[in-house]
């Protein structure tokens, strides 16, 4: 099982991670982690 990182992920605001199991060609698992807390998510509340 093959594991992939993209890191940053662009053309966004903010910094973003992604990483997936690929298995056969089929992605089995994946995770996306933010890396910065800018703190507008708790204002737009």
């Amino acid at each position: 099982m093959a594991r992939v990182v993209i890191d940053p992920v662009t053309r966004i605001e903010g910094h973003l991670r992604i990483e997936a199991e690929v298995d056969g060609g089929q992605v089995k698992d994946a995770w996306s982690s933010g890396t910065m807390f800018r703190g507008i998510e708790l204002i737009v509340r």
